[in-house]
């Protein structure tokens, strides 16, 4: 064991120093991958004393000591009552999608990582296929084994002071795992997930076999068969269709004695339709199909325009209009967009305490 983390690459590391702040998911994910692309077939998962004091010499100084990661170490978010508890020591707790300079940090720990243990299968060491019957034994043990000994998790963490284990595991899992995504697979590779998944065979089968995330084989079927296995339609909506969607609601809230459209249990409506998805008939029916069985009423119209998704395109674009909005926290963007659009007044503290609770 002592002698494999002896042998670092250093041609990695020169490239981990000579690349800059910018970083995308491409770049990331495509070449970090293949950094780590070392044997560990002959690794051995008995850790001797020597090897012990080894790990601590590598480990030395590459490991978070904020509070945030000591207290909390695990890979799992927190709960409520956790995160309050991390609040009210005065720890701060990041929220959001992480910018490019914690993107180069997390990029770093990863190459360190890299060079100092062998690392053959980066998605074993991230969680990937764990519970698969095509895993690799012996190679899953090993994994886990370096990820124990190496500390992983506090590797990673370090110099993210305000980001959760969890939340830079999560980041992790996305950049390094060299898995593919829906934009690597071949038109084949989709039919074989469609074939796969009208024999009856699981997601995580599916998803190993072809060396990609389950939330890639989910999105390739959601996109293309509706509730009852039957593929999708993809042009625009007929009247007939719009005329049984209509039907298909007014049975459903009727069956669940409501009049409250947020309560529509589209899954269902999805199922009386056969050949449409949940999500293709809640767009049509809050994009055409509400204006019809509203019959005038405002305040119902109102309820189900405004949705989520709704909601954040439109934050998005009014985020937009801030200066680097994606290195400022949220209540800096509300404080840039109050001043822009309303202009300071008494006001403006009510609002900040509001947007920091």
């Amino acid at each position: 064991m002592s002698s494999h983390m002896n042998n670092s690459n250093h041609s990695d590391s020169q490239d981990m120093d000579s690349s800059s702040g910018e970083s995308s998911d491409e770049e990331i994910t495509g070449t970090d991958s293949q950094s780590c692309d070392k044997s560990m077939s002959s690794l051995d998962l008995q850790f001797t004393a020597e090897d012990n004091r080894a790990l601590a010499e590598i480990n030395r100084n590459k490991l978070s000591s904020a509070p945030l990661h000591l207290n909390y170490p695990l890979r799992r978010n927190l709960r409520p009552e956790q995160r309050a508890e991390a609040l009210s020591d005065g720890l701060v707790i990041k929220k959001g999608k992480f910018s490019r300079e914690e993107d180069a940090i997390l990029k770093k720990n990863w190459h360190q990582f890299c060079d100092d243990f062998p690392v053959d299968t980066p998605h074993l060491y991230l969680g990937f296929f764990t519970y698969t019957r095509e895993t690799d034994q012996h190679e899953l043990r090993a994994a886990r084994e370096v990820v124990k000994a190496s500390e992983l998790n506090l590797r990673l963490a370090r110099g993210l002071a305000d980001r959760t284990i969890a939340q830079v595991y999560q980041r992790a899992r996305k950049k390094f795992s060299g898995l593919n995504r829906t934009a690597n697979l071949t038109p084949e590779e989709k039919q074989q997930v469609y074939d796969y998944h009208l024999k009856g065979v699981k997601k995580a089968q599916i998803a190993s076999s072809l060396f990609c995330t389950m939330r890639t084989v989910g999105h390739l079927i959601r996109q293309h068969f509706s509730n009852t296995n039957r593929v999708l339609k993809k042009d625009y909506w007929t009247q007939e269709e719009s005329d049984r969607l209509v039907s298909a609601i007014r049975i459903d809230m009727k069956r669940n004695k409501t009049n409250d459209y947020s309560e529509i249990d589209w899954k269902e409506v999805s199922k009386q339709m056969g050949d449409r998805s949940e999500w293709q008939c809640q767009r049509h029916f809050r994009t055409k199909v509400y204006y019809v069985m509203s019959n005038g009423d405002m305040d119902r119209l109102n309820r189900c325009v405004c949705t989520f998704q709704t909601m954040c395109r439109n934050w998005y674009n009014l985020k937009a209009k801030v200066h680097d909005y994606n290195l400022k926290t949220y209540p800096e963007i509300v404080d840039s967009l109050y001043k822009r659009y309303v202009g300071p007044n008494d006001d403006m503290e009510e609002l900040e305490e509001f947007c920091k609770s």
